[in-house]
């Protein structure tokens, strides 16, 4: 497989690390419902983001997603499957990504997530969670996904309300453009590690404009992903529950916890990544001796 072939697969291997979990939205500041739980200035720690969150199913998933999409090229890259499925796997994405929200907790004014947790520890965003991690496992293979998309398009032309709140909710948690980036960073971290590797002769502009040429293609297949998860994940909440959803998109303190957790992931893909490429790199140059 060339390195621009093995790029288009790695491209979409990691299309989202973290996705807003209606809790993350715009720079423009809204009012908190009074429904809301009142804010606190306690502090969070690791400890009690990681129930509130699930990152072990959420590691879990991401590392299933990677694997499944590897396997899905014609032919499968077998160096690619195989490191995906060494490198990316459910204990080192939540070892990396736990470590890496330390690091930003200790910095960080963390009270000021709080409200956004306790959101998260109710009934309803416990519920949520679950159904968007439920969602994700159904979209894991490709005829999953296109399952979930076909069942949004036809939806929406259908005329069906629900299609209206998941754009709010989308554009509230501003869920698209993070992910394009997720994914790019994840690609740019395995073409460097390719690089290191001796596998690939490519210079960092080389390497820049791969990537940037995958732009367009992981834009559309990101919209086309994050409308058909919350088709998915919405499908069991009542309009009311998701109105409350869209509401806490708005808060200042969701808006701070999803940049610290998109943050986190993100530093933890980028090394597991960059390692993905060059196991692919050692491995390749092994068997062309």
């Amino acid at each position: 497989m060339t390195v621009a072939r093995m790029l288009k697969r790695v491209a979409v291997v990691v299309i989202a690390g973290w996705l807003a979990l209606g809790v993350a939205g715009p720079t423009v500041s809204q009012p908190v419902p009074e429904t809301a739980p009142a804010p606190t200035l306690e502090p969070v720690t690791t400890e009690r983001l990681h129930p509130a969150l699930r990152l072990d199913r959420i590691a879990e998933v991401i590392a299933a997603e990677a694997a499944a999409q590897a396997a899905e090229g014609v032919p499968p890259d077998r160096n690619l499957l195989q490191a995906v499925r060494t490198e990316v796997t459910p204990g080192r994405i939540e070892a990396l990504t736990r470590a890496a929200l330390d690091r930003a907790l200790a910095t960080s004014q963390s009270p000021a997530i709080a409200p956004a947790i306790r959101f998260l520890e109710t009934p309803l965003g416990q519920r949520y969670v679950t159904l968007q991690l439920s969602a994700r496992r159904a979209m894991v293979d490709a005829s999953g996904r296109a399952a979930a998309l076909a069942g949004f398009e036809a939806a929406a032309a259908g005329g069906d309300a629900r299609i209206g709140q998941i754009r709010r909710l989308i554009a509230a948690g501003d869920m698209v453009e993070p992910t394009v980036a997720s994914s790019m960073g994840a690609s740019l971290a395995f073409m460097r590690g390719l690089v290191e590797s001796g596998a690939a002769t490519l210079s960092e502009k080389e390497v820049l404009a791969l990537v940037w040429a995958e732009a367009p293609a992981l834009q559309a297949e990101n919209q086309g992903w994050i409308k058909a998860l919350l088709f998915l994940a919405l499908g069991p909440l009542s309009d009311a529950e998701v109105e409350r959803l869209i509401r806490e998109a708005q808060t200042p303190a969701s808006r701070r916890l999803d940049a610290l957790v998109q943050t986190a992931f993100d530093a933890a893909m980028t090394q597991i990544m960059r390692d993905t490429g060059r196991a692919v790199g050692v491995v390749s140059r092994l068997q062309s001796l």
